[in-house]
């Protein structure tokens, strides 16, 4: 009778419903049976490879035993313990969860949770071993720094931001994650590795705007989510004109970059823009 070796993505799920059981029955969350079903609904979904079904009208129907005709329109009880749960969980997490390695969290304008293990920097979350999500790489674009004397360029990088997002979403087997996500961790001063572990981000992209004498030197780069380190980076100087335009150019060009990268794993330091 021969044996048989443990399978490491459901020792990772063991692991985070172990977590999940620890969180429930704390003291922050015993009392509060609609806060318990809530988490408990989103991560044993997430870990079931079911997390695309998550959203506020199956939530209505699952945690709230709302009928059919349940409109999350018209009913906002979904946003609003959302919001409540992400509070109690840092409320958790800064006390009786202090010393926990396993950390959930719920990053806001989605309710897929986001689950890392702080120990040993490995990210259980969407491209995880127990969170299924995709099969390709994830990044994400951080907001550009407005670096003009005047400061007045941020609704250009803004732009910019969105643009790259966009014609980045056009790689296959490239996944893009909300800015709204990098946002609020980003706002936690998190460096680029815990941003990264945080939302199971393969690399990342920041950049630098600067207008002067009517140009423009826009500065990219593609980092590492994992370590940190510096895979890519470029710089463009283009003449002050309609911005659109420029922007669509920048974000086609870094995207070029990014494609051969990730995808064919060529050296992009001879890359000609």
């Amino acid at each position: 009778m021969g044996t048989t070796t443990p399978d490491r993505t459901s020792e990772s799920s063991q692991e985070v419903l172990q977590q999940l059981a620890k969180i429930v029955e704390s003291r922050i969350f015993k009392k509060s049976e609609r806060m318990r079903r809530f988490l408990r609904y989103i991560v044993e979904m997430t870990l079931a490879g079911k997390q695309n079904e998550i959203g506020e009208y199956s939530l209505g129907l699952e945690v709230y035993d709302r009928t059919d005709e349940f409109d999350p329109r018209l009913n906002s009880i979904v946003r609003v313990d959302a919001a409540r749960l992400r509070s109690k969980l840092r409320e958790y997490y800064e006390t009786e969860g202090k010393v926990d390695t396993i950390h959930i969290e719920i990053p806001k304008g989605t309710y897929i949770p986001v689950v890392s293990n702080e120990k040993s920097a490995r990210s259980f979350d969407h491209d995880s071993e127990a969170f299924v999500r995709r099969t390709g790489k994830a990044i994400a674009v951080m907001p550009f720094l407005d670096l003009s004397p005047q400061r007045d360029q941020w609704q250009f990088g803004r732009g910019l931001a969105e643009e790259l997002s966009f014609s980045l979403s056009r790689i296959p087997h490239l996944s893009i994650v909300s800015n709204i996500s990098v946002l609020a961790l980003k706002r936690r001063r998190l460096d680029v590795p815990r941003i990264g572990r945080r939302l199971g981000l393969d690399v990342i992209i920041e950049g630098s705007i600067r207008k002067w004498n009517k140009k423009f030197r826009i500065a990219v780069r593609l980092t590492d989510a994992l370590t940190g380190y510096q895979l890519w980076s470029a710089a463009f100087e283009r003449k002050v004109g309609d911005v659109v335009p420029l922007q669509k150019e920048i974000a086609v060009l870094v995207s070029k970059a990014v494609r051969i990268k990730l995808r064919r794993g060529t050296d992009t330091r001879n890359i000609r823009f």
